[in-house]
């Protein structure tokens, strides 16, 4: 990978459409599903932007988005004592 911002992450998924009508918006909602799995398998993800594959398995097919993923080096997970608890100038 390689790109402006620099995120090191152990695995990338690069994903690449046809340019079809609505292709992009489609990809979207697949990589978000796939986001809300690797979540709920453990692994951090995050979708990284600006970034492209040096090589790429199938030239004529452009990218789309690529995701980072790996284990955490952290918690994946904030508890609920962390959240910010305060709505409108109020406390809950």
């Amino acid at each position: 990978m390689s790109g402006i911002f620099g995120i090191r992450a152990p695995y990338y998924i690069v994903s690449g459409s046809q340019d079809a009508e609505r292709g992009a918006i489609n990809l979207g909602f697949m990589f978000q599903q796939l986001d809300l799995y690797l979540s709920s398998v453990g692994y951090g993800s995050c979708w990284v932007g600006m970034m492209k594959p040096v090589r790429s398995a199938v030239p004529e097919q452009p990218y789309q988005f690529v995701q980072a993923f790996g284990k955490p080096a952290e918690t994946l997970y904030r508890s609920m004592d962390q959240f910010k608890t305060e709505i409108h100038g109020r406390n809950c």
